[in-house]
């Protein structure tokens, strides 16, 4: 069986989905179709965002293909890990029969933290509040679309700290970095 060997856990907005496309051109990394099924933090989730991969095999079944099979990485990119690093931890260490490696990239708080919502005001219907009482709310918004969460999705010490301390092979990566020299971080 393939499992996925790499996650890229990174706050949403922080160039994830830049650093997966990037990544996939390799002949030794394979993405599946779905780059992120959250699927080790489901429970949390489900319900909450478009698509979530809630079984288990059909978590599987998109890292069961001939080019996952011969890559060295297989990618598990979902921004949601993050957030809920308390289980996103236990359940990649229950699940992973081998070391898996993490990369976490991360924005400047505010930065990310407006840019999700001007994202969440042109895509999100649910998003009505000024950012500022977007912000204020974000207790009472954990029960509904984390997405809409800026404040808590912004919030990265404790969350970095523990997927540092859980994991042996963690790579950090700056936003800025990244965007100011893709290539050299790549």
């Amino acid at each position: 069986m393939t499992q996925p060997n790499l996650y890229i856990v990174g706050a949403a907005k922080s160039g994830t989905t830049a650093l997966s496309n990037l990544l996939s051109a390799s002949p030794d990394i394979f993405i599946p179709s779905i780059k992120e099924p959250h699927f080790h933090v489901w429970e949390q989730v489900k319900g909450k965002i478009p698509c979530v991969v809630d079984d288990i095999k059909k978590y599987e079944k998109l890292y069961d293909d001939d080019k996952a099979s011969t890559c060295k990485y297989r990618v598990d990119a979902s921004v949601l890990y993050l957030p809920y690093y308390e289980l996103f931890c236990k359940n990649v260490k229950s699940y992973s029969s081998h070391d898996v490696k993490i990369i976490i990239i991360l924005r400047d708080p505010l930065e990310r933290a407006v840019s999700a919502y001007k994202h969440s005001l042109r895509f999100d219907p649910d998003e009505r509040d000024l950012f500022n009482d977007a912000v204020l709310s974000d207790l009472t918004r954990r029960s509904g679309n984390p997405m809409l969460c800026y404040q808590w999705l912004s919030d990265y010490f404790e969350q970095v700290k523990m997927i540092k301390e859980r994991f042996n092979d963690v790579l950090i990566i700056r936003s800025a970095d990244f965007k100011s020299d893709t290539k050299l971080v790549v």
